[in-house]
Order: structure tokens, then C-alpha cells, then sequence
């Protein structure tokens, strides 16, 4: 079997950079949307803005569903135009 070539490749569902904040009140910093290896399903790719800052993959679509909490129906994940806090500065993280 040969690898697929870009244009064999089914479309991203991309989730654009920047911080999001999770409908419980978590940070995020999204920082790419990727491509699955195994199954070329959209991923983000992103860091936890808190604990040990580490990266993580979610499927895109999953990233960009809808979560409930007390206040009804809301995006599991919000943009923000929050500047973003980079890992090394950032004054949440643990020295």
C-alpha cells in the first residue's frame, strides 16, 4: 500500500491557535491542528495552562463539541482573546 498524497486526504475540521478556556474553567492553548497517523483524523493539538503544562491530542471535532454545565448548553471550549502565556514565563507554572 502506498502512503496517501496531501490532495488523497480527507479535509481538516482545524481549530484555529490561540487560548480557549473549557466550559469548567480550565486553560488551554491550542497550537495546531494534526493529522492522525493511523487514521488521518483531524486532531488538536494542544497545552494545559496549568499542572505540568503538558501537550496533549484531542480529535478536532471533539475539541470544538458542545459541553453542559449549570448554565445550559455551552462550547466545551471557548476562544478568547486573551494574550497567550507561554510555558517558560507563564506565572502559574510550578518552579
Amino acid at each position: 500500500m502506498t502512503a496517501p498524497i496531501d490532495h488523497d486526504l480527507p479535509p481538516l475540521n482545524a481549530t484555529p491557535p490561540g487560548l480557549y478556556r473549557h466550559y469548567k474553567g480550565g486553560w488551554y492553548e491550542v497550537l495546531e491542528t494534526v493529522r492522525c497517523s493511523e487514521t488521518l483524523q483531524g486532531m488538536t493539538l494542544y497545552r494545559a495552562l496549568y499542572g505540568s503544562f503538558g501537550l496533549w491530542v484531542r480529535p478536532a471535532a471533539m475539541f470544538n463539541e458542545s459541553g453542559c454545565s449549570r448554565a445550559g448548553s455551552n462550547p466545551a471550549s471557548r476562544a478568547t482573546n486573551r494574550p497567550a502565556c507561554r510555558w517558560a514565563t507563564c506565572p502559574r507554572r510550578k518552579r
